[in-house]
């Protein structure tokens, strides 16, 4: 079983991750950004998460991991189509995927201190998946699962068909 995870830096993918799926083998997009210190630094580094996720996806099917969880703020659906392929070839075939994001879009204040910026250029190349699930983090911290992208994303998209 594959359940990805992806959003804006900082929405709680991983609080969440860990939260909902105890048992599961963990895998974070973040984990491209840490230091050798244990510091966290984003650099745009796409090709490199999606290399990194997609290969440790494959050796933890190989190994025989029954659900293995990713993370991840890779915005392209690229990713989602390579992991849902890699998992019917060696894994069971079921996957689930969730866009985490703020119930607002604003992530300024992320907990990985991600420049603005590139969380702009982040939402202006996001690409949805369709069935996706969609969970918006409150400013409450509450998490909610809803039936709609969030607002940003259907201002930038309006001729896309949402459920609202």
């Amino acid at each position: 079983m594959l359940t990805l995870i992806r959003g804006i830096p900082g929405s709680g993918k991983t609080s969440y991750a860990l939260k909902h799926f105890p048992g599961a083998l963990l895998l974070e997009g973040d984990q491209v950004h840490m230091l050798p210190d244990g510091s966290y630094q984003f650099k745009s580094t796409n090709t490199k998460t999606s290399l990194y996720l997609k290969t440790m996806f494959e050796a933890a099917l190989l190994m025989g991991v029954q659900h293995v969880v990713i993370t991840t703020a890779y915005p392209k659906a690229d990713l989602i189509h390579a992991l849902i392929e890699a998992n019917k070839k060696n894994g069971d075939g079921q996957y689930r995927i969730a866009w985490m994001d703020y119930e607002d879009g604003d992530a300024s204040g992320n907990q990985h201190d991600v420049p603005k910026e590139v969380v702009e250029s982040m939402k202006a190349n996001w690409e949805r998946f369709p069935g996706e699930s969609y969970i918006f983090r409150y400013k409450t911290g509450e998490l909610k699962e809803v039936s709609f992208p969030p607002r940003w994303y259907i201002d930038k998209h309006p001729n896309d068909s949402y459920t609202l």
